[in-house]
């Protein structure tokens, strides 16, 4: 039998850049770690390094909010849309809407379903997908939900609307795909992806993340629910776990559970924030090492579409997108970064005895 990995589905070899000017409206509030500039300094970076050069760059619809309830309650939508219509407001204690949110999540989807469409449409190999505000810790119900995996109330971090999650679930229902993986290499636990597809045979979610940390959520012993157990698969990590580790991690834990589901396309929640330079998270890792983790990803065989989550340090974030880019359009290595950030940082011994645990737990 001819697998996957020896004979890939033929794929145009261009990779897409999805972004839209509606993201810069989302306000956050002052001094609030997520601003527009982490969208204006990504694009500005791969401009100036060449690299937006060599992506087909495509501008996004919003999406209708039918789209949305693929992944997010009736009640929860309209939730948005009545604070919207009130010209924005609180949604929890670290995330508001203001009079530009809306078009912002709607675009963000919508750029994150337009590169799933192209991917498995065989137009495009991979895509990046510059999406703000931030989606993964958004879960079904919004503040909400309180799923069965958590004794506390879900909080939605900075996220209103699942990005990586509305693009999975289009995939399934619209896109012929008959299953999906998503990685969340975010420094946060993805507790909104989570649940999301806690219950969801056709899709596999995993995530590497520091641990015990906000949301408090992502031990190796959350596994899925009844109808989906062994499909949520999570790899915690202590602060400052390095590169070392978290290669570990894609080589023992997610490569060969994705290979073994056998995704027709492959979702990245890629946020930043364990970047060494980031002031949220403390997890030590350099731009290049998101490169690294791209290639490995890329050996799985299907699609990657790469959706922008945390990182808020601006040089970091710049130079870890331009990593991860380098990896998508072929290079063999990263592309816009300084020397320093190419190379690997020493992490902490006892983070493999963290990813000891997840491997186990896997088999």
């Amino acid at each position: 039998m001819v697998t996957r990995d020896e004979q890939p589905a033929a794929r145009s070899p261009v990779v897409g850049l999805v972004a839209h000017e509606a993201t810069l409206g989302h306000d956050a509030g002052t001094a609030h770690p997520e601003q527009p500039s982490r969208v204006s300094t990504i694009l500005e970076h791969l401009d100036r390094t060449g690299l937006a050069r060599r992506l087909e760059s495509v501008e996004p619809e919003a999406v209708p909010r039918e789209v949305l309830e693929l992944a997010h309650s009736p009640e929860y939508v309209r939730l948005l849309w009545e604070i919207d219509d009130a010209g924005g407001g609180r949604v929890d204690l670290d995330t508001r809407m203001g009079s530009g949110s809306l078009a912002a999540v709607l675009v963000s989807s919508g750029a994150a379903v337009e590169a799933a469409a192209r991917i498995l449409d065989g137009r495009w190999s991979s895509a990046f997908v510059v999406a703000r505000p931030p989606g993964h810790h958004a879960t079904y119900d919004g503040p909400l939900s309180q799923p069965a995996w958590t004794a506390v109330r879900a909080s939605l971090g900075f996220c209103l609307v699942n990005h990586a999650a509305v693009a999975a679930r289009w995939a399934i229902h619209h896109g012929g795909a008959a299953r999906v993986a998503i990685l969340d290499w975010d420094a946060h636990h993805g507790n909104g992806t989570q649940d999301v597809f806690w219950e969801d045979p056709q899709v596999l979610f995993m995530s590497v993340h520091q641990f015990p940390f906000y949301p408090g959520t992502g031990d190796v012993t959350e596994t899925g629910g009844a109808s989906a157990d062994g499909l949520t698969v999570n790899v915690p990590l202590p602060a400052g776990s390095g590169e070392d580790a978290y290669a570990r991690a894609f080589e023992e834990v997610f490569v060969p559970a994705a290979r073994k589901f056998d995704p027709d396309l492959l979702i990245v929640s890629a946020g930043f924030d364990a970047h060494v330079r980031d002031p949220v998270c403390l997890m030590g890792l350099t731009a290049g090492a998101f490169h690294r983790f791209t290639r490995m990803l890329q050996r799985i065989g299907p699609g990657l579409l790469c959706v922008l989550e945390g990182g808020y340090d601006l040089s970091a974030l710049s130079w870890s997108s331009a990593s991860t880019v380098s990896a998508l359009v072929g290079e063999a290595e990263p592309v816009g970064v300084p020397p320093d950030e190419v190379g690997a940082l020493p992490g902490a011994t006892e983070a493999h005895r963290w990813v000891d645990r997840a491997a186990a737990h896997l088999s």
